[in-house]
């Protein structure tokens, strides 16, 4: 019953209730829910569960590799230095030497204007500009694209054959005082597909205000794309398959928009063809790849083993795509709870919504 006080007499009254009846009587109607017939998922979660990988052997034998990898790295030159982190970073183990490639790209960008800057062709110049904007660094396009993108498609002759050092002072002053000169250099900068691929991938890297860096996208996009229809068919070296494959993967997707895993096990495959190819490199990329393949195996085996879906029955069962969306955020073994978190975010943001839906 349900007890009433009274304010103005100052008694109690109680009246009956049928709270308790109607719950009851609630209990034998059954509720009919939509149905959306999702398909069931494409994964199979007990495969997780009968992984077994051998780490222990792996590890000892990565960190011999990483150790000679990292004497190689500090050896190098500078435009040597700039290219093996280009390689390190589509292998998907640049994650393993985070301070070495600071501080190299900090001491290249803290020496800018300091000495007479060294000849160097677009690949490098472009190369350069790529890596210092992608790891924080302030530059400037000016400083580094817009030199040789103004003689590229300012002069279009060519007859003659030039050296492959471009120095970006003499083309600034090729540029105002002796157009006629700079043909030359066109020319090899035209030829050379390896600058104008480098050259892509920078400009997507590009401010909202620098229209000259998506001008130059445009360019080489064009020139790229008439680089693949004239090599498609045509049968080629070991070295110029390797760039028919690379233009075409980045047309397709360019570094900077594309998901690490994804382009690390791409390029684990396409890196063996190319003619100067560091067997090292391919070795550790390999044996990272499948450590850290079964680290996120293990993770998704534990978030998997919670049997959520099976109580749920009426929500998609979207576990494995879920995590994998956190691995296209931070794929690296030590961000293991950014991932568990943003895995457990995004089941629950799906199960709302089916609730919500379906219901």
């Amino acid at each position: 019953s349900v007890i009433v006080f009274n304010a103005r007499h100052g008694n109690t009254k109680r009246f009956p209730s049928n709270v308790v009846s109607k719950v009851m009587s609630a209990q034998t109607v059954t509720v009919r829910r939509r149905s959306a017939n999702y398909r069931p998922s494409l994964w199979d979660h007990q495969y997780l569960h009968n992984i077994y990988a051998k780490e222990v052997e792996a590890v000892e034998k990565a960190k011999l590799l990483k150790e000679e990898v990292r004497k190689t790295l500090t050896d190098q030159g500078s435009i040597e230095k700039l290219e093996m982190i280009d390689v390190l970073q589509r292998l998907g183990i640049s994650y393993h030497y985070k301070h070495e490639i600071h501080n190299i790209l900090k001491k290249i960008h803290d020496n800018r204007g300091e000495t007479e800057r060294e000849p160097k062709d677009l690949h490098a110049t472009a190369l350069e500009f790529f890596l210092l904007r992608q790891h924080g660094f302030d530059v400037s396009h000016g400083y580094y694209i817009l030199p040789h993108y103004y003689t590229v498609t300012t002069y279009s002759l060519i007859n003659d054959h030039v050296t492959n050092q471009v120095n970006t002072t003499l083309l600034l002053t090729l540029l105002k005082v002796k157009p006629e000169y700079s043909k030359k250099i066109y020319a090899t900068i035209l030829s050379n597909i390896k600058g104008l691929l480098s050259l892509y991938e920078a400009s997507y890297l590009s401010m909202d205000s620098e229209f000259k860096l998506k001008e130059a996208r445009a360019y080489a996009n064009e020139r790229l794309n008439e680089f693949v229809e004239e090599n498609n068919k045509a049968i080629c070296g070991k070295d110029e398959t390797y760039m028919l494959e690379m233009v075409k993967r980045v047309l397709e997707k360019p570094y900077h928009l594309s998901l690490r895993r994804f382009e690390a096990r791409w390029y684990i495959d396409v890196y063996p063809k190319k003619h100067d190819m560091d067997p090292l490199l391919l070795e550790l990329a390999t044996l990272d790849f499948n450590m850290v393949q079964a680290y996120h195996q293990e993770e998704l085996k534990l978030i998997s083993s919670t049997g959520l879906m099976k109580q749920l029955d009426f929500v998609r069962d979207r576990i494995t795509e879920s995590y994998f969306w956190s691995i296209g955020i931070f794929y690296e073994p030590e961000f293991k709870y950014y991932r568990k978190i943003l895995t457990k975010i995004a089941i629950l943001i799906a199960i709302m919504d089916d609730i919500y839906d379906i219901y």
